[in-house]
């Protein structure tokens, strides 16, 4: 594809989906500040980027800069990974500023992506759009999500959907669940973890017996690859391997690293209150239409130790 614009780049999977499609098309990643502005790991993943691809300024709560934007780049597909997480995991998330950047911005996006000839729109969803339930998500649930962060996601998925359909752009939302690899932020589980663990600290966890759907971020981009060159409008479950108690999960990374399991000091913290004990998800249209993933679970975990041992400097 000729100009493929990804939003929200200086992200964890945005960096991610930026580099990967460097390599089929000429990416414009767009971001809010200059790279000077940017801080810590965010400022890191922006500084890998510029010899790849473009960085391009976008605010897309403006509409008349997301105008001038699309009609100067005219891109063929549009990722839009952008959102708004301050706090998503808490029920004091802000609703108000989710709406302003995760949905009101589509009311000007999908019509101006339908006029200038985009040929795809791919909208990074969540698994926190469902309710909580012991049961395998499918995509075609009506979503009641626990937390506002859920909501708010709920709501752009439902909106990117309906104006797709009325102006006629192909659109598929994309759900998350639970990324894996290089490069995420050193404050959540895995890297705090990895760094815990090469240091031959122990680490306190919660009992950890929650199941969980994982993904390495690579096998995560080849998703968001295979469904850009699809015509049909609809919700994938991204998530290829089929759902792992999180404890299982990290004493099998512990061993790819050839650390002692033992450093896992299970049951010493509470889990984070609300959050349910399964959120498992239905895989079955993702192979339905043809997605193949190139790796089991177990090899992308070993895959993860392989990248974490040849970057220890990441981590120390």
């Amino acid at each position: 594809m000729k100009n493929i614009v990804i939003t929200g780049a200086s992200s964890f999977v945005g960096y991610h989906l930026a580099k990967h499609f460097s390599n089929v098309g000429n990416v414009i990643a767009t971001i809010t500040k200059p790279i000077s502005e940017y801080e810590a790991i965010r400022k890191k993943r922006l500084e890998l980027l510029s010899s790849k691809v473009i960085l391009a300024h976008l605010d897309i709560s403006a509409p008349e800069q997301l105008k001038d934007f699309i009609k100067t780049h005219k891109p063929e597909l549009w990722i839009h990974h952008a959102g708004y997480v301050q706090n998503y995991a808490s029920p004091d998330y802000d609703l108000k500023d989710a709406n302003r950047i995760n949905v009101d911005p589509l009311f000007t996006l999908v019509p101006l992506l339908k006029e200038f000839a985009c040929k795809k729109l791919l909208v990074s969803g969540s698994s926190m759009e469902y309710a909580d339930s012991d049961l395998k998500h499918s995509e075609e649930e009506n979503g009641l999500p626990s937390f506002p962060y859920g909501a708010s996601k709920l709501l752009e998925t439902q909106e990117s959907l309906r104006l797709a359909s009325k102006v006629g752009l192909s659109t598929t939302v994309i759900r998350i669940f639970n990324p894996f690899g290089l490069f995420d932020t050193p404050a959540k589980l895995f890297p705090f973890l990895v760094t815990q663990l090469l240091s031959q600290k122990k680490v306190e966890l919660s009992p950890c017996l929650q199941v969980r759907n994982f993904v390495h971020v690579e096998t995560l981009c080849d998703i968001y690859d295979f469904f850009a060159h699809k015509t049909e409008s609809e919700i994938v479950n991204a998530c290829p391997h089929e759902g792992i108690v999180l404890a299982e999960f990290l004493k099998k990374l512990a061993g790819e690293l050839k650390v002692n399991s033992t450093l896992l000091d299970f049951g010493k913290k509470q889990m984070r209150e609300g959050e349910p004990m399964i959120c498992d998800a239905s895989n079955k249209k993702l192979y339905a239409r043809g997605f193949l993933p190139k790796y089991s679970l177990d090899d992308e975990i070993k895959k993860y130790a392989d990248e974490i041992t040849q970057n220890k400097e990441l981590f120390l």
